[in-house]
């Protein structure tokens, strides 16, 4: 996780309740923010991994803050009806946590999975950007996430140049061929070839 250096935060200590989680409160914000990082071994069992993550509920829903949970939990969302996702996403839903990725995180030559998110909890929703860039620093893509900068910047219009393909085109492609001397592809020697 990286927080720029004009903000100012502490560690919650008292909700990084297990080794894969931490999570910091950004305090020099008009409202708190509450930022957390959770990973979940692929290798645990997933419907305990989910079930973790009521008491660290029990906890911040008593606090009025906005909240983002960026998570490594190593669930394949894009197979939602086949493997436990249903019930991190239900888990997430139930408590007002809105996931922001909806592409693979994770690619391979041979698959691509979504295993990575950010969820978020925040009051102007609108206002948040968040996305995958495509730096192949590890084997998950990194995700980011903007809240809200007051000077958005309109999307430039693209020009898309094609040809148009059509009998006249086609006829056009076909004359030119027939009119090329290609009696240079006959000799032998590549060099003049």
């Amino acid at each position: 996780m990286y927080v720029s250096d004009r903000y100012e935060y502490v560690v919650r200590e008292d909700l990084s309740l297990f080794e894969e989680h931490i999570f910091l409160e950004i305090i020099n914000v008009r409202n708190k923010i509450l930022i957390g990082e959770v990973y979940r071994d692929p290798n645990a069992n997933c419907q305990e991994s989910i079930a973790k993550y009521d008491p660290l509920w029990n906890r911040i829903n008593d606090e009025n803050v906005d909240l983002i949970i960026g998570t490594d939990q190593n669930i394949k969302y894009l197979n939602i009806d086949t493997n436990h996702a249903t019930d991190m996403f239900n888990r997430f839903l139930s408590v007002w946590m809105v996931p922001t990725i909806s592409r693979p995180t994770r690619i391979t030559y041979t698959s691509a999975t979504l295993v990575d998110n950010v969820y978020v909890r925040i009051n102007k929703l609108d206002e948040t950007l968040s996305g995958i860039l495509s730096i192949d620093l590890s084997d998950h893509l990194p995700l980011f996430i903007d809240m809200g900068s007051k000077n958005k910047r309109k999307p430039k219009s693209r020009t898309f140049k094609y040809r148009k393909l059509d009998e006249n085109t086609f006829k056009n492609i076909k004359t030119f061929l027939c009119v090329t001397d290609w009696s240079c592809l006959n000799n032998i020697d590549i060099e003049e070839s």
